[in-house]
C-alpha cells in the first residue's frame, strides 16, 4: 500500500470566546504589519556598492583590532624588497649585456 504523502490537516476546535480569535487576529496583524515595515527599510544597491560598504565594515574592524597597520607595513616592506632585489638583477643583466656589446665591439 502507498502511504499518503499529504500531511495531516488539523482541524482546531473552535473557541467559544471571540475575544480570543480577535486577539490573536490582532497580533499576527500587528506581525504582518513589522514584517512589512521592516520590508520597507531594506534599500537596493548595485554590487559595486555593496562591496564597497563591506570592504569598509572589514577594514574599519580591522582597525579595532590594529590589525590593518601591521599587515600594511609588512606588506610596503615587502614589497621594497622584493622591488630592491629586482632592480639588482636588472642591474646585473644590464651590465652584463653592455659588457658584452663592448666585447663584442672591441673584436670587430
Amino acid at each position: 500500500m502507498i502511504p499518503d504523502l499529504k500531511p495531516a490537516v488539523v482541524q482546531e476546535e473552535k473557541n467559544s470566546d471571540d475575544e480570543s480569535e480577535e486577539e490573536s487576529e490582532e497580533e499576527v496583524r500587528e506581525e504582518v504589519e513589522e514584517i512589512v515595515e521592516e520590508k520597507e527599510v531594506v534599500k537596493k544597491i548595485s554590487k559595486k556598492e555593496q562591496k564597497r560598504l563591506e570592504d569598509e565594515e572589514f577594514e574599519r574592524v580591522l582597525k579595532e583590532m590594529g590589525v590593518a597597520e601591521e599587515k600594511k607595513n609588512e606588506a610596503s616592506a615587502a614589497k621594497k624588497e622584493e622591488a630592491i632585489v629586482t632592480d639588482e638583477k636588472k642591474h646585473a643583466a644590464n651590465k652584463k649585456k653592455k659588457e658584452k656589446k663592448a666585447k663584442k665591439a672591441a673584436d670587430e
